[in-house]
């Protein structure tokens, strides 16, 4: 048996449904007999109902489940931040014992597995890090610990605080077997003059999935796309007024010149990061609100093919946004505000193979010069460079699914 986890969580979030589904699709690929396990934190959503069916595994709780049930239930009752960091562990304790037959399944089957796969996304990033390390950690350690395999996949390790660095730089050195990053600057975070350091960069899952999400053209362009997130995820922080005032000059300023709307699209709903809900404060500060209409959370990644096809381009904070906008053909400009998504986006430029994507920062944004700067990278931008960098990053993630998967079988 091998089992994965990562970011999908049970959380409403497009970019981490189409990670677990490229991860499995691959490993199934390479391992067309694998019994595999996905292990998160709420086994009864939509998605992950119909996931297990169309792809054929078994779903299960893990040891993160009675960390996020404690975090959210003290969230609910609006309990201050400083209590919920000293009472987190307490509350944990109290429903890991309410549920300890649970709890001792789960460790069977982590004692049991002949692999356990870590998969993202950014569970080991920011805020989130204290949510999900200390169960993720604790599994593979139980795997280790049992003679079974630890991966680390494709992902991302920062921001992260001093302590976090250290421990996680421990954690890869004395219970991984093999890890790889999605961002250039984890590999400095995490290894010192490694030798093998750029066999540790490949790049995101999705965008790797060639043969899961194929490349595709678009069409002449009736609207340019826009997603924006109502946190920075730094913590849970809101864009600010200021903010919003200049991406909304921003977006005046493309409509007027590229004579075409604005189509706001979400990737979550308010069960996790309610982006649709940035709508009415964005249309506050546009010159014409009528110039942007909304499709809400879209219904998922093929929704989101569709309107990518038509669009002249996408300006997204989402990362996963941009990257399945590109996918079906459609130049993507990524969005930033604050640590979490600078880090995101440190060497984003290698999804386009090299084009000089512009990165707009909202904190910094200058207007005219952000205007000019995607005004050039479109009317150059070339998708057959993406396709080319797509099949590359296939090849490099089949390479690591190859020599990491097949120890499973020893």
């Amino acid at each position: 048996m091998l089992i994965v986890t990562g970011s999908y969580n049970g959380q409403d979030s497009l970019g981490d449904e189409c990670l677990l589904k490229a991860v499995v699709f691959r490993i199934q690929k390479i391992l067309p007999s694998s019994q595999i396990l996905v292990q998160l934190h709420d086994v009864n959503t939509p998605f992950i109902g119909s996931f297990a069916t169309d792809f054929k595994v078994e779903i299960s709780n893990g040891l993160q489940t009675p960390l996020w049930r404690a975090e959210h239930l003290m969230r609910r009752l609006k309990m201050p931040k400083s209590f919920i960091n000293w009472a987190r562990w307490h509350v944990v304790r109290l429903f890991s014992m309410l549920n300890f037959l649970e709890t001792r399944r789960i460790e069977a089957n982590l004692c049991a597995a002949e692999a356990f796969f870590v998969y993202g996304g950014t569970q080991f990033s920011g805020q989130w890090y204290s949510l999900n390390a200390p169960a993720l950690l604790a599994s593979a350690k139980l795997t280790h610990n049992a003679g079974g395999k630890v991966i680390f996949g494709p992902q991302q390790y920062g921001p992260l605080q001093t302590h976090e660095r250290a421990e996680l730089r421990h954690f890869l050195l004395k219970f991984v077997d093999y890890w790889v990053t999605r961002n250039e600057l984890d590999i400095d975070l995490l290894v010192d003059g490694e030798a093998d350091r750029d066999q540790r960069l490949v790049y995101d899952e999705v965008f790797s999935a060639t043969e899961l999400y194929p490349s595709s053209r678009g069409q002449a362009p009736e609207y340019f796309l826009v997603n924006l997130r109502s946190m920075t995820f730094d913590t849970n922080d809101e864009i600010s007024k200021a903010d919003f005032k200049r991406i909304a000059l921003l977006i005046d300023e493309l409509i007027q010149e590229y004579q075409l709307p604005a189509v706001f699209f979400g990737v979550s709903d308010s069960t996790f990061c309610d982006d649709a809900s940035v709508l009415d404060t964005l249309k506050a500060h546009l010159t014409d609100p009528t110039k942007i209409s909304s499709v809400g959370r879209v219904k998922d990644e093929y929704e989101l093919f569709e309107l990518a096809h038509k669009a002249k381009f996408a300006l997204s904070m989402s990362f996963h946004g941009c990257i399945l906008s590109g996918i079906a053909g459609c130049p993507f400009v990524p969005v930033t505000e604050g640590k979490y998504y600078d880090h995101k986006y440190v060497d984003f430029d290698k999804y386009t193979g090299g084009q000089g994507v512009p990165i707009v920062s909202l904190s910094t944004l200058d207007v005219k010069e952000t205007l000019d700067q995607i005004g050039a990278y479109v009317s150059k931008f070339d998708i057959a460079q993406v396709e080319q960098i797509r099949l590359k990053a296939s090849v490099t993630l089949d390479d690591f699914y190859q020599i990491a998967l097949p120890k499973v079988q020893q």
